[in-house]
């Protein structure tokens, strides 16, 4: 094999981003030891940093998820509680009811709101991942 940027020279390996032949002067290896022609291992590590951001928005995602799930849920059954007792059915002036069902509705609402907003998070950095894959399938494809 000869190497793709200096056709006199013989290839030392293959790169692993492209797949081309590269020579023991344009050829760089990463800390594991695989080959790389410069520009490919530029890429390679920018496409590992963006990976890496994208992966931690979509857990920061499931975490806003997950924590306005199990706040809705508490709210939920908190007020069925506290509906069904006896000191909020005649212990309670109707204004403090109808107050604590406004601010228990505001929580419920805000809870649900929390599990979209992770939820859009979530699948945006899904569709990021998706189109980032797509692409370098595409690059990789096209360098070959």
């Amino acid at each position: 094999m000869k190497c793709f940027f200096h056709p006199d020279k013989d290839a030392i390996g293959a790169c692993n981003q492209c797949g081309k032949g590269a020579c023991v002067d344009c050829f760089t290896e990463d800390e594991h030891g695989a080959i790389f022609h410069s520009d490919c291992l530029i890429n390679a590590r920018g496409n590992k940093e963006i990976e890496l951001q994208l992966r931690q928005k979509r857990v920061t995602g499931s975490m806003l998820t997950v924590a306005g799930v199990i706040s809705f849920i508490v709210s939920a059954f908190g007020t069925l509680f506290i509906m069904g007792s006896d000191k909020f059915k005649h212990g309670w002036s109707s204004d403090s009811r109808i107050f604590f069902l406004v601010i228990l509705g505001s929580v419920i609402a805000i809870s649900a709101g929390i599990t979209m907003f992770g939820a859009m998070i979530s699948n945006g950095a899904k569709m990021q991942e998706k189109i980032l894959r797509q692409a370098q399938e595409s690059e990789s494809g096209d360098l070959k």
